[in-house]
């Protein structure tokens, strides 16, 4: 009974001094291989504001930057350039796990999707990464807490048996081997079955697709195995044809002396997968800038009607510029934001029912001018002394994007039907 009670004592401690030794380790390398609270790499990202760009990175290993701080990643990197570029704000988030494959991409979508982004990039070596230590059985266990103890004594190994003294290299020899013993046994392998990898892709593509444009990003295939799945993957997707999901293979990006590990990317290749993969960034960027535009204006638009039902002159007025000028139905014309207020505070005097609504029908935004038109119909309801009168039409609306918001520099009113009073007759 003794001998059992030490036993379970020894590897009680044995296990405590496991966890201090791993918690030392995180503390060592947490700026290369951490998360924030919200389990993502760099700083936690602030609320969205009008007019930004946000891009979600998803993947494993590669698209983590194991090796790099969280300001020398692919995802840094990209969102200097997009935003020097595009001279858009841009964040890009690093949501990419080490050691996570095609079967952990879907999950992950769920988890960050609520950060909002515009385009979610999913990142992969096309299935090779399943064949590695993968997903950690304790991350599995605790709720996501990630050892890193076997791969710091791993590499710390690595790095001391190319000294030159003995004792240097038998202690390389023994951190490696013990690195190695820890990995096998915390971690699992998830080989993936044949036509798994297509499948467990197009997954989390579908799980991103309704919230943002997807980029699927794969590495140059280098082995059978890797061949064959992205044959399956381009097929899969021609026969989807979704516009908003996109397919890119990156060219050859590294060479032996580029791999940490036998795996991760150093700088120069983390370097070469940014080159490649930006300019899809930047037409994509320019394709959601275009439509989260389009999605202000509406908004904007929408705004302006809840303000007119409601006569509220303050309300109407903050969608229109200073020097805003308007042609009415009655082809009366009024410049400036004070005198278009005096105008309809008039209208809501003399008809204390009047309601006007406008619906958009087309929105086309010229980005690099920060202009839109937008065209629609408009429909106006009032009581007149002898009934009650609706008068409707087409408008046309200009609006420009000032310190990013969407503001009305010009609108037309053209009436096309007018029914219910003797005013429908009689031109005002």
């Amino acid at each position: 009974m003794i001998k059992a009670i030490l036993a379970v004592q020894v590897i009680v401690l044995s296990l405590l001094f496991l966890l201090a030794a791993d918690l030392y380790a995180h503390k060592r390398v947490e700026m290369v291989g951490g998360f924030n609270i919200w389990g993502y790499r760099g700083a936690v990202v602030k609320q969205r504001v009008s007019g930004d760009a946000r891009i979600l990175l998803l993947g494993g290993t590669r698209a983590y930057g194991y090796g790099a701080s969280a300001t020398d990643t692919i995802a840094y990197a990209l969102e200097w350039e997009l935003t020097v570029q595009t001279h858009r704000r841009t964040t890009v988030i690093d949501a990419a796990q080490m050691g996570a494959t095609a079967s952990d991409y879907a999950a992950m979508v769920d988890r960050h999707v609520d950060l909002d982004p515009d385009v979610i990039v999913l990142y992969d070596d096309l299935g090779y990464a399943a064949t590695r230590p993968r997903r950690s059985s304790v991350a599995s266990a605790f709720n996501g807490y990630e050892p890193i103890l076997p791969l710091v004594l791993e590499e710390k190994g690595m790095f001391l048996r190319q000294r030159d003294s003995v004792v240097s290299r038998s202690l390389g020899w023994m951190f490696q081997t013990i690195g190695r013993g820890l990995k096998n046994v915390e971690s699992s392998e998830a080989p993936l079955n044949p036509g798994e990898y297509a499948a467990l892709m197009i997954a989390a593509a579908e799980r991103a697709v309704p919230h943002a444009i997807v980029l699927i990003v794969v590495d140059p295939p280098q082995h059978p195995v890797q061949h064959q799945h992205w044959q399956e993957l381009r097929d899969r997707l021609a026969a989807r044809a979704d516009p908003r999901l996109k397919l890119r293979q990156l060219p050859e990006v590294a060479n032996p002396s580029d791999l940490l590990d036998g795996y991760s990317y150093g700088g120069a290749a983390r370097g070469r997968v940014m080159r490649a993969i930006l300019p899809e960034l930047l037409a994509l960027s320019a394709v959601s800038a275009v439509q989260g535009d389009d999605q202000l204006i509406r908004a904007a638009r929408d705004r302006s009607n809840a303000a007119i039902a409601k006569h509220d002159l303050d309300g109407i007025a903050a969608a229109w510029m200073e020097d805003v000028h308007v042609v009415s139905s009655t082809s009366a014309q009024t410049a400036g934001k004070r005198a278009n207020r005096d105008r309809m505070a008039a209208q809501f005097k003399n008809r204390p029912d009047a309601i006007y609504i406008r619906k958009p029908v087309t929105i086309e935004v010229y980005a690099s001018w920060n202009v839109a038109s937008e065209r629609g119909e408009w429909t106006g309801k009032w009581t007149e002394p002898d009934g009650a009168l609706e008068i409707g039409g087409t408008y046309q609306a200009q609006w420009r994007k000032v310190d990013g918001r969407w503001l009305i520099q010009g609108e037309l009113f053209v009436p096309t039907h007018c029914k219910g009073s003797k005013y429908c007759t009689q031109r005002p």
